[in-house]
Formats: C-alpha cells, sequence, structure tokens
C-alpha cells in the first residue's frame, strides 16, 4: 500500500476554528502541568511575506463533525458500498449479540485500583442527510445494522458523565468510537475475509452538557486533567475477527484486553468480542517552525511533500497566514508523513521548535493489508486470517503510520518516531514507547521461551548514535508488553527484541524452565497471571496471596 501525501483543507477549516477560539478554556494545563497548544495557537503571528511559510508539526483538530456522524457511501458503478458507524451504547442496542456497541466508559485516580463507571449522559445530533449521484450515493446519519453486509448499527458520538474526573467545572467526556469497512468484501481483505478499521477518541468537554441532544458545533473542548486515567470496553461481537493488524495508541503506557477467538475461544471474564482498552493520557509536543523562505526548503523535504502537493511549500498552502499542518495520519493536513521531515526542517534557521503540549486519549487500527506494502517478511508469522499483531503508543509528535518493520537480519521490530529536541525552556523532550505483542506472535518470532529472554531495547539517533539497554518484559492479557520511556528526540528509530539465554552450566532445557516463577495478582475483582524469572505486579495491582 502506497504511502500518500495528501493536503487536507478539511482540517485547515477546522483549525481556523480553533484558533478563534483559541483562549476559550480559563487556566488550562495538560496532564504534566505543561500549557495546552490552544494557549499557544494565538500567539503564533501571521505571515504576511508571498515568499514565506511556517510548519507545525503533530496538531490534532478534534473539531471534525465527520467524526460525531454515520454514514453510508454506496458506488453504484462497482457495486460497492463503504460504512462508517458511530457505536452505540450497549444499553441502547435491541439485539446486542448481533451487533457491535459500547459497554462502558470508566476512570480512576492513578494508583487506585477502583474504576468509576461513566454514566451515558447525551448524544450528538446526526440528522439524516442524502447526496445522492449518478455514480455515488452518499447517506449521512444513523442507520440500521445489516448482517447479510456485515454492518453494524449506525449511531451518533456520545457525551459521558465522569463524576471523579472533573476538568474544570465540567464532568463531561465527549466519546467518539468509529467502526469502518466495505460491508464484507467486496475486494477489502488480503486473506478473503473482512477487514475493518477502528478508531477511538476521548475528548474531555469544557461545557457541561446538560441535554439529552446536542449539536457537534456547540461543543468546546478542554485538556485532560492531572492524574487520572480512563477505560473503553467495547463489544465488538464477531467483528472483533475483522479488527486486524496493529493498533497506535496515544495512550501512556496502556494496558489491552482483546478477545483473542483463534488462541483463547473461551475465556471466562469476559464474553467473546471484548475489546478493552486503558491508560492515561498522552501528552504530545507541538512543534513549530518560524516562518522563513521557500527558498531554504530543503530538497529531501520538498521531494516528498512539494512535488506531489505544491501547496503545501507556499504561502497559499497556509491556514489562515498561520502555519501549514503536518501529523501521522488523521492528524494533521498532511497525511502519511515520514516521521524523518521533522528532523529535515530542524536543519533550517530557528529548527522546530516546541510550541505548546497536547494531551489526547486515542486508539486507531492500521488496516491489515498495510502490511503488504511495508515488508514481506511482516507476513511470515501471519498464520490464521484477520490476525491482531500487535499494538504501538507514543506520545512522539510524529510516528510512523505504518506497522513496526520487522527485521529478520537483527531478529527485531522497528519503528520511527519523532519529536522537537527541547521543551519551551530549553531542557530535553522525553518520550515514551510502548508494544504490545500477542504470544503467538512472540514465539513466531523469537522461540518458545519468551518468558525467559532477555528484552534488548536500542535508540538509534538521526545522527547514528546508538543507545542499547537490556530490560524485562511483562506478560499481560496473553500479549509481551514492553514499555520504552526516557527516550529523547529528534527523530530516534526504536529497535526491539528478544536475546534468548544460552543454556549453560551443563543445565538441561527442563532446569531452565524450572526458574519460571508465576504469580497472580489482583486489581478490583479481576486476576491475572504473570510469568518470569522475577515477576512482579503492574503498577496499580497487588499480590494475591
Amino acid at each position: 500500500m502506497k504511502s500518500k501525501i495528501i493536503f487536507s483543507s478539511a482540517i485547515l477549516i477546522a483549525l481556523s476554528l480553533l484558533l478563534q477560539n483559541a483562549n476559550a478554556a480559563e487556566n488550562s494545563t495538560s496532564t504534566d502541568g505543561s500549557p495546552e497548544i490552544t494557549e499557544w495557537l494565538a500567539d503564533v503571528p501571521a505571515i504576511t511575506s508571498p515568499d514565506q511559510v511556517r510548519y507545525i508539526f503533530g496538531y490534532h483538530e478534534n473539531r471534525s463533525q465527520t467524526a460525531d456522524t454515520s454514514s453510508i457511501i454506496e458506488y453504484k458503478e462497482k457495486n460497492r458500498s463503504f460504512y462508517l458507524a458511530s457505536l452505540a451504547p450497549c444499553q441502547l442496542v435491541p439485539q446486542k449479540t448481533s451487533l457491535a456497541c459500547i459497554e462502558g466508559v470508566y476512570s480512576r485516580q492513578i494508583g487506585s485500583q477502583k474504576w468509576e463507571k461513566a454514566d451515558l449522559f447525551a448524544q450528538t445530533t446526526t440528522s439524516i442527510r442524502v447526496n445522492p449521484s449518478e455514480t455515488v450515493k452518499a447517506t449521512h446519519g444513523a442507520f440500521a445494522a445489516s448482517e447479510a453486509d456485515f454492518r453494524p448499527q449506525g449511531f451518533a458520538s456520545t457525551i459521558w458523565n465522569l463524576p471523579n474526573a472533573k476538568h474544570g467545572d465540567s464532568t463531561s467526556y465527549l466519546l467518539r468510537t468509529q467502526l469502518s469497512g466495505d460491508g464484507c468484501a467486496r475486494g477489502s481483505s488480503v486473506d478473503g475475509g473482512c477487514v475493518n478499521g477502528l478508531t477511538i477518541d476521548l475528548i474531555p468537554l469544557i461545557n457541561q452538557v446538560n441535554t439529552k441532544i446536542i449539536s457537534s458545533t456547540d461543543l468546546k473542548y478542554a485538556p485532560f486533567p492531572k492524574g487520572i486515567e480512563y477505560s473503553v470496553k467495547l463489544d465488538l461481537g464477531y467483528f472483533i475477527k475483522a479488527i486486524s493488524g496493529w493498533f497506535f495508541n496515544r495512550i501512556e503506557n496502556p494496558e489491552i484486553y482483546r478477545w483473542d477467538p483463534w488462541n483463547n475461544p473461551l475465556d471466562g471474564n469476559n464474553p467473546p468480542g471484548i475489546l478493552q482498552i486503558s491508560g492515561a493520557p498522552s501528552v504530545i509536543p507541538i512543534g513549530i517552525t518560524d516562518a522563513f523562505n521557500t527558498t531554504a526548503i530543503p530538497n529531501s523535504f520538498r521531494s516528498k511533500v512539494c512535488t506531489t502537493e505544491p501547496t503545501a511549500c507556499t504561502q497559499a498552502g497556509l491556514s489562515f497566514g498561520k502555519a501549514i499542518g503536518i501529523g501521522s495520519e488523521g492528524e494533521g493536513s498532511i497525511l502519511d508523513p515520514s516521521p524523518t521531515l521533522l528532523s529535515e526542517l530542524e536543519a533550517i534557521p530557528g529548527g522546530v521548535k516546541t510550541l505548546g503540549y497536547q494531551s489526547r486519549w486515542s486508539s486507531k487500527t492500521a488496516w491489515l493489508e498495510q502490511l503488504t506494502g511495508v515488508n514481506a517478511d511482516a507476513l511470515s508469522c501471519l498464520t490464521k486470517g484477520r490476525f491482531f499483531l500487535g499494538s504501538v503508543s507514543s506520545n512522539a509528535t510524529l510516528f510512523q503510520t505504518t506497522p513496526p518493520v520487522w527485521d529478520p537480519s537483527t531478529q527485531s521490530f522497528a519503528f520511527q518516531v519523532a519529536a522537537p529536541h527541547s521543551d519551551p525552556k530549553g531542557n530535553l523532550n522525553t518520550g515514551n514507547y510502548t508494544m504490545h505483542i500477542p504470544m503467538t506472535q512472540a514465539k513466531c518470532r523469537w522461540g518458545e521461551d519468551v518468558a525467559n529472554a532477555k528484552v534488548q531495547i536500542s535508540v538509534v539517533s538521526a545522527n547514528g548514535d546508538t543507545k542499547v539497554t537490556t530490560v524485562s518484559s511483562i506478560i499481560e492479557n496473553g500479549m509481551l508488553k514492553f514499555v520504552v520511556s526516557g527516550i529523547t528526540y529528534s527523530s530516534p528509530l526504536i529497535r526491539i527484541k528478544l536475546i534468548q539465554k544460552e543454556i549453560g552450566e551443563n543445565k538441561s532445557p527442563a532446569q531452565v524452565a524450572k526458574k519460571l516463577k508465576t504469580i497472580t495478582c489482583t486489581k478490583a475483582k479481576n486476576n491475572r497471571k504473570i510469568s518470569a524469572l522475577k515477576p512482579k505486579c503492574p503498577t496499580g495491582w497487588t499480590l494475591k496471596k
């Protein structure tokens, strides 16, 4: 699948709405106490010279009204249809077993073991509109489920009340959870089965919603409060088998439970089809350049951006005289960029500075087809159809929008990230990176004895310097979890591999295996078994005696 660089006028329009209300939130700060990006945008001066440009990196505008609307687009000539379904709360779904829906939204203080379930309070308006043409018919608004077309019910975005996660004077949170696909296949798969996409966005609202229905245009967004983590639980039913490939998260050290229909057919704690993602919001540094002459645009940057979208390298491409946005897929006006774009502009006068910070809690899946265009070796362990391969999460300004690349020569996964080197005070920006690999994938890549293996983390900087650390991994919900923290930027490549221990001192494999110890950790009413040489309970969990 070829990477596309596309300039989106819709994002530019959305950015202007934010600029007009840049100071709407009084005293809003991100989860680490740094000012949110909305407080900084208003201070960015306009560009008046037609020969100058400015770029902003990693900024994500939440004001996308299409994200609050379900839709079906029918292509008459090709006899195909594409759907985008905002999921309904399960309590409002009449036949839950055959549909996908939202089981619940939760919050708690970091360090607490008790989740508080949110109350469903409101929904956004989704007035039905039909835009027909000779070749395409687009219907926007709610629609009924269709098992024959492998399509869930389309609803509206929902607003939830979380009393223990107050921010300012509000406890309202907007949840955008959308399942997308083309109704099972008329060509949307690698292996002949269905492939669906899933996006989840949880967003604090400045205004305390006190009506059951609210227009998307009336919503005002706030930063996340400090010290709170969140959880979203979905019942995807049989759609869980179609959520393939990798997850990309903007969640700090996430915990993921996904029912594995192939390797864990029965789970006494959760029914089939459950997906639950938990963790704290990521705090993302937003980079920006000074205004500079277009003649100073580096050739490498120009070849990747300007030749494909010329207006992205001229003042004509500026959003209302402010800046041209560059972000990971769905996070800016130029889609699917390489993270190296940021480091390439650090060589211009003024470089790339940290404008401010934006807190986000979101998850997005990559389509399984992306693997075929990334690295043929990535398919070597794809033994099951429609297979969940892993998850990555980072607070980097940009990260690659394709799955981690498997390098068979080094037996490692590599993933590229990028962010401004320093914060507004001149201190180093530091990052985090979390990767989950299902155990079946880990064993296919590194061998059966993955629980006893050493984890080697290599962080390769843009200038070629390499830092290597050896840490332990955690077995969590049937996955190997790797957590890397303290990364410094600008554009490092993160490599993760397992090193199997050699059997020495005349010890047999059976004797080595006996060293593996299993403990049971408990949190609320949940139990989790962790196996390792020196197992420890994760933060928030206690050892069950």
